[in-house]
């Protein structure tokens, strides 16, 4: 018989309006994977979001 143990780590933001990210994916609940630290995720308010996002674009439309 095989016994496995799985341990899953979920990220919540404090604050119900406020987001989780890690600077390129933005979440509401985030399940972290294994190779995955709570040190690599932040929360955000809706105007940061919003403010990531718009450098987001700027930057991608540099590249183009």
């Amino acid at each position: 018989m095989k016994e496995s143990i799985l341990n899953i780590q979920i990220l919540e933001p404090s604050k119900p309006n406020n987001w989780l990210t890690n600077g390129e994916t933005f979440s509401k609940k985030v399940y972290l994977g294994m190779n995955d630290s709570p040190s690599n995720w932040r929360e955000v308010s809706d105007e940061e979001k919003t403010e990531i996002i718009e450098k987001q674009i700027h930057n991608k439309s540099k590249e183009v």
